[in-house]
């Protein structure tokens, strides 16, 4: 028996593709605390930063670069980190 290779139609590779990005969480001072490199689809990238922001209390910031340029920056001020409570916890909704 021969080995048979699969044709992946074009589309489906670009609509799959996924890019590297850089991550880097700063402090305050500007202190790069941890650098975190994915592979990610485009849409998923900030939602990663935000992960890193409540991963490492220290971050107030998440530069997000790809190749050599910073495509966003993802600021803790003005947001609302409130802790998760246990469902029992939760106050009924009206």
């Amino acid at each position: 028996m021969g080995r048979r290779l699969m044709a992946i139609p074009a589309t489906n590779i670009m609509r799959h593709a996924m890019d590297t990005y850089t991550f880097v969480c700063l402090t305050r001072n500007q202190v790069a605390t941890v650098v975190d490199v994915q592979a990610l689809a485009s849409d998923a990238c900030v939602a990663h930063a935000w992960s890193l922001l409540r991963e490492h209390a220290s971050a107030a910031s998440v530069e997000v670069w790809r190749d050599d340029a910073v495509l966003v920056v993802v600021e803790r001020d003005g947001a609302r980190m409130r802790p998760r409570r246990p469902p029992a916890e939760r106050a009924p909704e009206a």
